[in-house]
């Protein structure tokens, strides 16, 4: 129903790198996110969400997680897979710039 749902963020996403992936101060970057979608998120609804970190690699000096993240309505009910691809360290940071 419009108005009574929403979707999911990407950013919903970055914050789970938090607690996969050791992270810099420096704010994570989203490289890309694929979203497949079981079930309406209500507005006001508890969200949460388990991920599993599948890849961690360098490319070009960038430090790069991939996320398999699976969001549920409340603690059991699945509402979305996402596959989330992101920058933990740039290579600013790692000293290969």
């Amino acid at each position: 129903m419009p108005g009574n749902t929403s979707s999911i963020p990407a950013s919903f996403c970055t914050s789970e790198i938090g607690h996969c992936a050791t992270t810099s101060s420096w704010a994570r970057g989203c490289v890309g996110s694929t979203v497949q979608h079981f079930a309406a998120a209500h507005i006001g609804g508890e969200l949460s969400a388990r991920a599993v970190v599948t890849a961690n690699y360098e490319r070009k000096g960038h430090r790069f997680v991939e996320l398999d993240v699976l969001v549920y309505a409340g603690q059991k009910t699945p509402i979305a897979r996402i596959g989330h691809i992101a920058i933990y360290r740039p290579r600013q940071l790692t000293g290969t710039a």
